[in-house]
């Protein structure tokens, strides 16, 4: 969920995400390879909770996470349970979103880093949640 979250990637994309490929470290980077559209390729900065998270994956090789098959499923029950409002795949993007927003990108900064061809999705998808610790653009 980390990936996910801290990069506004779709589930398809956070699942196709290879360690050689696509996460540079070094430069705190993630080429997301998008999935949906050929625009939807992408590079997006690594803010730095998510760099501290994956410099401590022991392994670097291979896919960057596990394919998560129930997701849809098991992200609302793990929601329930914890006693908060219900959420989906789709709504780390739109959290993604809302940081971005709420730490003053602009809306067409917002749509290219989610792989959307304009600011629609942007200005209507976001949802309030709380901001990312800072330098999540930096």
């Amino acid at each position: 969920m980390a990936v996910a979250v801290y990069t506004g990637a779709r589930r398809s994309e956070v699942e196709a995400l290879q360690w050689e490929e696509h996460v540079d470290l070094e430069n705190r980077w993630v080429f997301i390879p998008g999935t949906k559209t050929a625009r939807s390729h992408r590079k997006v900065p690594l803010p730095p909770p998510l760099a501290d998270y994956l410099r401590s994956t022991p392994v670097k090789a291979g896919p960057v996470v596990e394919s998560w098959a129930n997701v849809g499923r098991d992200l609302p029950a793990a929601c329930a349970r914890a006693g908060i409002a219900r959420a989906t795949p789709n709504d780390l993007r739109r959290t993604y979103a809302s940081w971005m927003k709420q730490a003053g990108e602009d809306s067409a900064v917002v749509a290219r880093l989610l792989g959307h061809n304009s600011t629609r999705m942007v200005q209507n998808g976001s949802r309030k949640r709380p901001p990312p610790a800072s330098g999540a653009t930096s």
